[in-house]
């Protein structure tokens, strides 16, 4: 969840593997490095992602995108298809895919997310990892009273996969 500028975890299942993220219940990141974050600023109201932006954005691995128009143009794609990223950004050597949850009013309250070490959860596992991903968000949302306005496929909650995808 969001915690001001910060992802709040209030929930993990953990891997029965070894190795595995460090994030724990109680412990908070940054919002611009993690699948998490990036899932509730791009789903999230447009008037609580200029003032975040505005901030320094501090890098927590060399690939975490600092730049607000970088981050802007990653909004844009996350929306469009359904889905965010973490590409080794915010913890050294780990990949996850995330997606919103939304409320009974179609409030993004939360975000779910799978993460694993990069060397087991490679950029090809993204694509294909997130509709299971979107799938649990969607029914922790209907689970939460959100109801999807129809059919209809779109950038918030996709019944299907977006042109790009089926590439």
């Amino acid at each position: 969840m969001r915690d001001g500028n910060q992802v709040l975890y209030v929930a993990k299942a953990d891997s029965p593997q070894a190795v595995r993220p460090a994030a724990r219940v109680g412990s908070r990141n940054p919002l611009h490095s993690t699948s998490i974050g990036k899932a509730l600023l791009a789903f999230g109201p447009e008037q609580l992602v200029e003032p975040y932006l505005q901030e320094p954005l501090a890098a927590k691995t060399p690939r975490t995108i600092t730049d607000p128009e970088l981050l802007l143009a990653e909004f844009d794609l996350i929306r469009r298809r359904g889905y965010s990223t973490d590409d080794v950004e915010n913890e050294d050597g780990v990949r996850c895919v995330g997606a919103p949850v939304r409320d009974h009013t179609g409030l993004t309250v939360a975000a779910i997310s799978v993460a694993a070490p990069a060397y087991r959860f490679d950029l090809d596992d993204l694509p294909r990892l997130a509709p299971h991903v979107i799938a649990a968000a969607r029914e922790l949302s209907r689970r939460i009273g959100f109801r999807s306005p129809g059919r209809r496929t779109g950038p918030f909650i996709p019944d299907a996969p977006h042109e790009e995808e089926r590439e």
